[in-house]
């Protein structure tokens, strides 16, 4: 059975990762990989993965969901959840008879979000540049609000993001050049 979610939800839209956490639990219970999340309740999991791709600090996570913050590894975020959501995608497309199933998940679950911790895989490159993904996260969210000037012109998230950190560094260099004392006066 196709989820009615990978169907449902036009390309480029936006696609929860809370819609398919089935997903997930299944690949938790299923894979030697993962075990150590079997003693995570389900919700607490799906809570600490949600927060995470919307870009909310660690401290914050670990506060609101500090079973399931302790449980899942760097390497479980950057490698394995990814890696298992890719294998999952091609096996549920292979027996399904539907190879474009593969693309469909692809672009609405996107992977690579759990990896980076973003809501956007636009914003990977930038965060993979050494952008901090806390502020990557809290800048596209102001790219999703209604009364944001970039709606006029159709500015994509990635290039609304990278502007407003680059204005947010320029601002912070002169910010520093105002406190920087002035040679010869003393």
């Amino acid at each position: 059975m196709v989820p009615s979610s990978w169907r449902n939800t036009p390309p480029g839209g936006p696609f929860p990762l809370a819609s398919d956490n089935w997903l997930i639990e299944i690949l938790v219970k299923s894979l030697e990989e993962l075990s150590a999340l079997q003693t995570v309740e389900p919700q607490e999991l799906r809570g600490a993965l949600t927060k995470w791709m919307q870009g909310a600090s660690e401290s914050d996570i670990e506060e609101v969901h500090p079973d399931a913050w302790e449980a899942l590894t760097p390497r479980q975020l950057e490698t394995m959840i990814p890696w298992a959501l890719t294998g999952a995608f091609e096996v549920i497309a292979a027996l399904a008879g539907r190879p474009q199933l593969r693309e469909t998940a692809h672009e609405r679950l996107d992977p690579v979000r759990i990896r980076d911790g973003i809501p956007d895989s636009a914003l990977s490159e930038l965060v993979r540049e050494g952008a901090d993904r806390v502020r990557v996260s809290r800048i596209a969210a102001e790219h999703s609000e209604p009364t944001a000037n970039h709606w006029f012109v159709q500015q994509s998230v990635r290039d609304f993001v990278k502007e407003r950190l680059e204005a947010e560094e320029e601002a912070s260099a002169a910010a520093e050049d105002e406190r920087a004392p002035v040679e010869g006066l003393d």
